[in-house]
């Protein structure tokens, strides 16, 4: 019995000294996760993908973030209030330090917004209510906004905090442009304050973190992960197949036919919910020239009134994604801040005979020809809903040339144009809010606004009201800017809303997550059984 009660002894002193070394506890537990594409660098500032952001907020931090419940919290902000009405005052986190042990302050939050809001950026729309930022002592900063920014929070969940003397030691401290060929050590490294850090990285191929035992918040944390490796799979079989065969733990996205299959194995289990992504089928608008060189037809409001009556968007819920998604009758989710109920209903409907006697009075009673660009690995089912498309348009006599392409390439095309008409969408995961749809997508595109208005749609009245709801701390007198601001969109139709999907993930019983709406991934928020 003595010598039982020093073994328990000894193993108890042996628990204690791994515990004061650092050792992880014998519940904590590695993870293996795949998704349909890579990410695109290591450098949150390099574009504006929310794959890619999502993943690096693993890594990196901001001033605040989402809870659970979609509210916002601190984060490396502890506390933050107006001191004016177009002056923040942000109290930063006294302990917080990066994962190789360098210091969090002011210096990194000033280094990391000059960076992103230089001319140079691409992430410089992020923030255009945004002027400057001063340090005001080591724990202290003033964001300065050119009037009232009653969003500024929600944007700053977007803004993912560099340390200024990692940027310094590698010439990094300006912004780089990938799409342009440019390079930085950014581009293939990362630093932050956050619960994993970057152990290694190989593109295209794996990515492994390790639990950051030095986390601010690390007393306090929900998971119980000692080591993260993330595999992209792009093909929807493989990734299925790596989750039965134990390669992984989960997959996401489930493409819809093989939900039923993974449900049906023994030891795993679907977790689904509502996303806020908007899928929408965007034209050239601001062009007068079509790819091919023909006049263009999508100058005429009537032609892309003809396109939306000519879209039956229940049909695409009901069998393209078999229920696994509502109709988007306006081009945001019920869960964006600012969704009016008014909006419930298409704002025309699905009729095909109206389609063509509207193509018939624009001039086009044969109808045309067209260009159309979409991705195939970056949503569910994205190509199976091109494919339909292709088939109503044609009903309404537009024959439609479709180009799918992997979302590498997608974007660029999109986003410059280079077709008639492409599926796109937009999340505002940052926000959450209706303004980002009029801030990224609805006003005429400039330096600092309208970055993915690739069709260059340009409405003076939606300008005027993009900065009215941009200022507007009012929260009625807002609500009323926002609604006839997509009141006028569903008029002009610069974007033909489709489906918002649904998100769909697959996994091992033995794991637990929280799924948010914002197609974000918190890896803090994961458990191991």
């Amino acid at each position: 019995m003595r010598r039982a009660s020093r073994q328990l002894t000894a193993a108890a002193c042996l628990l204690i000294a791994a515990f004061a070394a650092g050792a992880s506890p014998a519940w904590s537990k590695p993870f293996s996760w795949a998704f349909q594409t890579d990410i695109n660098e290591l450098d949150p500032q390099a574009r504006r993908v929310v794959f890619t952001r999502t993943f690096l907020a693993n890594i990196m931090e901001p001033l605040v973030s989402y809870g659970k419940d979609l509210q916002i919290e601190p984060v490396l902000a502890e506390s933050w209030s107006l001191v004016a009405p177009d002056r923040w005052r942000f109290k930063l986190r006294k302990n917080a330090t990066f994962s190789n042990g360098y210091p969090f302050g002011a210096d990194d939050v000033v280094a990391t917004f000059e960076r992103g809001m230089n001319e140079a950026s691409p992430y410089r729309g992020a923030l255009a209510g945004a002027k400057s930022v001063e340090k005001i002592d080591d724990l202290t900063v003033d964001i300065l906004t050119s009037g009232p920014y009653p969003i500024l929070t929600r944007d700053l969940t977007d803004v993912l905090i560099f340390s200024k003397r990692w940027l310094e030691e590698h010439a990094a401290l300006a912004p780089v442009d990938p799409t342009k060929g440019q390079e930085s050590y950014t581009l293939r490294h990362i630093l932050g304050t956050g619960p994993f850090a970057l152990r290694s990285y190989e593109p295209d191929s794996k990515i492994v973190l390790e639990e950051n035992t030095t986390w601010w918040n690390a007393a306090r944390k929900e998971h119980n992960l000692t080591e993260v490796t993330f595999r992209p799979i792009k093909a929807s079989p493989t990734r299925v197949a790596a989750l039965l065969s134990g390669e992984v733990d989960m997959i996401y996205p489930v493409a819809l036919q093989d939900v039923d299959r993974i449900r049906q194995s023994g030891g795993f289990k679907i977790v689904e919910g509502p996303d806020i992504t908007t899928m929408y089928l965007g034209m050239r608008i601001g062009q007068d020239k079509l790819t091919t060189g023909e006049p263009n037809p999508f100058k005429d409001i009537r032609v892309r009134q003809a396109l939306y009556q000519a879209i039956d968007t229940k049909t695409l819920v009901d069998r393209i994604m078999r229920g696994k998604a509502t109709e988007a009758t306006v081009l945001m989710s019920p869960y964006h801040q600012g969704y009016d109920k008014r909006f419930g209903r298409r704002a025309q409907p699905y009729d095909i005979e109206g389609a063509r006697k509207l193509l018939a009075a624009a001039g086009y009673p044969n109808g045309f020809k067209a260009s159309m660009v979409c991705p195939n690995d970056r949503y569910v089912n994205d190509q199976a809903i091109c494919i339909a498309l292709v088939g109503m348009l044609a009903k309404a006599g537009i024959k439609v040339d479709l180009q799918s392409v992997p979302a590498s390439r997608w974007l660029p095309m999109m986003n410059n144009a280079e077709t008639d008409m492409w599926v796109g969408a937009w999340t505002a995961v940052g926000t959450i809010d209706a303004h980002s749809y009029l801030h990224t997508i609805m006003h005429s595109r400039d330096e600092k606004k309208g970055f993915f208005n690739a069709g260059l749609y340009s409405n003076k009245r939606m300008d005027e009201l993009e900065e009215l709801v941009a200022r507007e701390t009012d929260d009625a007198k807002r609500l009323a800017y926002l609604y006839e601001a997509f009141s006028l969109h569903r008029q002009d139709l610069p974007q033909i809303p489709l489906l918002q999907p649904m998100l769909i993930w697959g996994m091992k019983d033995s794991i637990h997550v929280h799924q948010l709406p914002n197609s974000s991934f918190n890896l803090r928020w994961v458990r191991v059984d």
